[in-house]
């Protein structure tokens, strides 16, 4: 069954009321065809005639502990309160909508999609020079989640965002790994500084939450508008 654009607009704004920061319809074939799954990655839990609903939480410099990783269910606060978020739109979507729903994990070997593929597709923004998505409203500094819809919807995106075209990139710069040192980002190199802030500065989530480097986030000219 076909949603229409009325279905779209009213489902994002709910997720806007819910407390998301910003909100997209993101084809699940569409996204299944795009550059994130050349590699021949599969979206195990969802069909092609299905939507993806993405929510992004922005970080306010009121939140600082919104990304720090600690010993709670959920991992960080600003996850825990995607959930929340994810959960009150599911529940609406079920109950004043009477469409299917569900919270897609995180992680693709778990089931989850490419996040910052799908906000592309939805127009949240675009990847940028640090490989992060960058939105027009925050820069980098949000977290994605993804909720599956039953309904085929009309995308809210791509847009023409590209902040990255004429910048210095600092964001590259100042990476303690050099992870973008060959001209790409290389994985292996950004997870040995993940490591290292996780065993030395967190002490293993035991004492402390562990905050990790995020300097190509941070040293983002759009992140400090």
């Amino acid at each position: 069954m076909k949603g229409t654009v009325e279905d779209e607009a009213r489902i994002v704004q709910k997720a806007l009321d819910c407390g998301a920061s910003l909100a997209g319809i993101s084809s699940v074939a569409a996204l299944v065809n795009s550059r994130s799954y050349a590699g021949g990655q599969r979206i195990e839990c969802a069909v092609k005639d299905h939507s993806l609903l993405v929510l992004a939480l922005a970080q306010g410099a009121q939140w600082p502990e919104f990304d720090c990783w600690d010993s709670q269910p959920g991992g960080t606060p600003g996850n825990r309160r995607l959930f929340v978020i994810m959960n009150q739109v599911i529940d609406w979507l079920a109950e004043k909508e009477a469409i299917h729903s569900q919270a897609l994990p995180y992680n693709i070997e778990k089931g989850g999609v490419f996040l910052k593929g799908a906000a592309i597709l939805a127009g949240l923004g675009t990847i940028g020079k640090n490989n992060l998505l960058i939105t027009p409203d925050f820069g980098p500094r949000v977290r994605l989640r993804a909720v599956l819809i039953g309904r085929e919807l009309a995308q809210t995106g791509p847009g023409e965002f590209n902040p990255c075209e004429s910048c210095d990139m600092p964001c590259r710069r100042e990476c303690p790994q050099k992870a973008f040192e060959s001209g790409a980002f290389d994985r292996k190199r950004c997870s040995i500084q993940m490591r290292i802030d996780k065993f030395e500065k967190g002490a293993a989530y035991l004492d402390a939450p562990v905050k990790y480097c995020r300097n190509c986030e941070l040293t983002c000219p759009l992140a400090n508008p």
